[in-house]
């Protein structure tokens, strides 16, 4: 009788084991087919455990898929990435606001200047009057005024 080691690798603790077993060379095979069962039975264990994991990334893989798609939508394409590069640069942009001031400015002060004519030409047609003088006359010799009476002499 021979003694052999024999690593397991299909351990269902997922760790690397080490078994001693007997070689059944003239055992009548009775322990052979013993161990034989034992390992089949380890090993539909470990496919049943495998189809459990392969069915759970099926799902993990259809998921992924859908927010790929989602993200693929979304994403830029080569031209949406090559407008981008003929987009208006900061200088382009300051250029604009530069010139959007000065067209805001010249309009104010034209606004200003046409509606001053407006006024002044109205003011040309319509003259205003020359306000109301009051003339108070004064006389050269001075006016009598009237005695206040003595309450006190009567």
């Amino acid at each position: 009788m021979t003694l052999k080691l024999v690593t397991d690798k299909t351990s269902t603790d997922g760790k690397k084991s080490t078994s001693q077993r007997q070689s059944n060379s003239g055992n009548g095979g009775d322990d052979g087919m013993k161990e034989l069962e034992r390992r089949v039975g380890n090993l539909e264990t470990n496919v049943q455990a495998i189809r459990e994991d392969i069915y759970e990334i099926k799902k993990d893989v259809a998921v992924i898929n859908t927010h790929l798609d989602h993200i693929g939508k979304n994403m830029a394409t080569r031209a949406d990435v090559s407008d981008i590069k003929n987009m208006a640069s900061k200088a382009d942009v300051s250029e604009a606001k530069t010139d959007l001031t000065r067209w805001m400015i010249t309009t104010l002060l034209g606004g200003i200047a046409i509606a001053s004519g407006i006024v002044f030409g109205i003011m040309r047609v319509y003259p205003s009057q020359p306000p109301e003088v009051h003339v108070q006359v004064v006389p050269d010799k001075p006016i009598a005024t009237p005695k206040p009476i003595d309450s006190q002499k009567k």
